[in-house]
């Protein structure tokens, strides 16, 4: 009885984290420009970043950019950005912030951030998932501009959210997934265009998960399995004895 209780255990296991995902392609990046002018005409500096995840694995990069005007100390522009974020069959994860400012109005100096998650991915079998996490502007320092949207896109599913207001928001949705090709994306912007104040920031923490078990897997499972144990003829006492 306990090889057969220990085989169902393992073959609820097997079912729940069956590899039901393929990844196809994936575009992850951070994108900076900070700009400094001083005077007219103007006469300034610029300064840029940008960092590509190459490959499917995780992709964590920081990076913080800032202009200075070489003709006056007054003028500055700055941009910053963070990303973590992992890719697997099982489990989508993305984290991280944006951040912008400038010392000056009229806007003749400003900064813009963007940092991007979009992942391709093929669903063998129908698969249950869960999409949780949540997302904000700072209400202390976001005075400008910004936005952040969010996509999840395949055959009957069409989930999208964006994020344009001071506060922190819940991301969050479930359902099915029916085989096909699907696509996830989420983008994350501070652009600080206009001086209303001197900075900007927003950060986001969404997780895709793939693991969840369909309603009443386990259970039909385990009874499935108490009943083929319950149909065995009971062994004799020496019999089991001698396993």
């Amino acid at each position: 009885m306990i090889t057969r209780i220990a085989s169902i255990a393992a073959f609820i296991a097997a079912a729940c984290s069956a590899n039901a995902v393929t990844i196809v392609s994936q575009n992850r990046y951070i994108d900076l420009l900070a700009v400094a002018n001083g005077g007219l005409p103007p006469v300034g500096a610029t300064s840029s970043f940008r960092a590509d995840a190459s490959d499917f694995g995780p992709f964590d990069v920081t990076r913080s950019i800032f202009a200075f005007s070489p003709t006056n100390p007054n003028q500055q522009g700055g941009a910053s950005a963070e990303q973590h974020s992992t890719i697997t069959a099982d489990l989508l994860t993305a984290s991280g912030n944006v951040g912008s400012g400038t010392t000056t109005f009229p806007p003749s100096s400003y900064g813009v951030a963007i940092n991007h998650y979009e992942l391709v991915f093929d669903v063998v079998v129908p698969t249950p998932f869960l999409l949780s996490g949540s997302w904000a502007f700072d209400p202390q320092t976001f005075y400008g501009p910004g936005s952040g949207t969010l996509s999840l896109t395949g055959p009957g599913v069409a989930i999208a959210d964006s994020i344009s207001t001071r506060g922190t928001f819940p991301l969050s949705a479930s359902g099915d997934l029916m085989p096909g090709r699907y696509a996830f994306a989420l983008d994350f912007q501070g652009n600080l265009l206009t001086s209303v104040a001197p900075s900007m920031r927003g950060a986001f923490d969404a997780t895709l998960d793939f693991t969840i078990p369909a309603p009443g897997t386990i259970g039909l499972l385990a009874i499935g399995g108490l009943v083929g144990m319950r149909r065995r003829p009971p062994r004799h006492v020496l019999d089991i004895a001698r396993v």
